[in-house]
C-alpha cells in the first residue's frame, strides 16, 4: 500500500506531538486549609498539621473533613496542628524521626517555636523528599533555620507561617529565611481565609505579606501537580492557593467570646460545688 507524501507528513505530525505531550504530574500538592496540606505519589498520602478547635480556642468556622493517609507528619502538639483524630493514618509522625512509605521520606528534626514563652518552645521542621523533590514545612519555627535544612539540598517548595498580623514570623523574619534558602516556591499558609478562619483566631490575610512579593502567582485550584519542570527563574516564586473544599461548615454566630466560655462555666461550676460541700461538711462537723 502506498503512502501519499501528505499523508506521511501528518502522521510524523502526529506522532511529535504524540510523544512530546507532557505526562500528568505522578505527585500532587493539595492545600487543606491553615497549616496542613496533602501530598500524593502513586497511590501513597503524606498529610501534614490537621486541625481542629480546642475547648479553648475557636479559630475555625470549618471543621476538617476526615481523610486517610500513609503518613501523617505533626510538627507540634497545638491544636490547631495536631488534630490526628482527623486523619486516619497507617504510621504518624509525632517526634523527632524518619518515616519512608513509596516514593516518600518524611524527616521531623527539631526546631524552636516562634513564641516559646507564650506557647512553649515544641516544634519540628518537617522535610518531605519525594521524586528528587525537597518540600519543607516550617510549623510555627521561629527565624532559626535548623542545620538539616540549611546544609541539605535545595527546597523545593517551602510552606511558611506568614500573615499580616506577623502571628508567627515577621515580615523581616520571612525575607531573612527566604534569603538563605532560595526556595524555588514559597506557599504561605497559617493565615486568615475568608469562610475558613474565624475572626476568632485574631490572624489576618495575607495582602500586605503579598504587596511585598513579585508577581504573586495565585492558583485557581487547591490541588496542582507537581514535577521538576514546574519550577522556572531564578527567584523564589509565590504560590497562594484556595483550601480544599470542606465537607462541614460551622453555623455558629455566637461572638467569640462565648464559643469558649462552656469549658469555664464548667470548671468555675465545679469549684463552687467542691467549695460548697466542703463548707456543709465543715458546718456540720462544727
Amino acid at each position: 500500500m502506498s503512502v501519499t507524501v501528505p499523508a506521511l507528513i501528518i502522521s510524523i505530525v502526529i506522532l511529535m506531538q504524540t510523544t512530546n505531550t507532557p505526562k500528568t504530574p505522578d505527585l500532587n500538592l493539595t492545600y487543606l486549609g491553615h497549616s496542613s496540606f496533602e501530598l500524593e505519589a502513586s497511590g501513597i498520602r503524606v498529610i501534614i498539621d490537621p486541625y481542629h478547635n480546642s475547648p479553648w480556642s475557636h479559630w475555625f468556622d470549618i471543621e476538617y473533613s476526615k481523610r486517610r493517609a500513609d503518613i501523617l507528619a505533626v510538627s507540634h502538639g497545638h491544636f490547631d496542628h495536631a488534630a490526628t483524630q482527623g486523619v486516619d493514618a497507617k504510621s504518624t509522625l509525632e517526634t523527632e524521626g524518619i518515616l519512608e512509605s513509596g516514593p516518600f521520606r518524611v524527616t521531623a528534626v527539631p526546631g524552636l517555636h516562634a513564641r516559646p514563652s507564650e506557647y512553649g518552645s515544641e516544634n519540628r521542621v518537617l522535610l518531605i523528599d519525594v521524586r528528587g523533590l525537597r518540600f519543607v514545612h516550617w510549623g510555627d519555627n521561629g527565624p532559626e533555620i535548623p542545620s538539616q535544612v540549611l546544609d541539605g539540598p535545595r527546597v523545593d517548595v517551602l510552606f511558611l507561617p506568614i500573615d499580616d498580623s506577623e502571628h508567627i514570623l515577621s515580615f523581616a523574619d520571612a525575607e531573612g529565611i527566604l534569603d538563605r534558602l532560595r526556595p524555588r516556591v514559597v506557599v504561605p499558609m497559617h493565615y486568615f481565609i475568608a469562610g475558613l478562619t474565624s475572626q476568632c483566631s485574631t490572624l489576618r490575610g495575607i495582602e500586605s505579606w503579598l504587596d511585598t512579593q513579585e508577581n504573586p502567582l495565585a492558583l485557581s485550584r487547591a490541588t496542582v501537580g507537581i514535577s521538576p519542570t514546574s519550577f522556572t527563574g531564578r527567584s523564589s516564586a509565590v504560590w497562594v492557593f484556595p483550601y480544599h473544599p470542606a465537607l462541614n461548615p460551622s453555623t455558629s454566630t455566637l461572638p467569640c467570646a462565648a464559643r469558649t466560655t462552656g469549658p469555664w462555666i464548667v470548671i468555675a461550676a465545679t469549684l463552687a460545688a467542691v467549695l460548697a460541700v466542703a463548707l456543709i461538711r465543715r458546718t456540720v462537723s462544727s
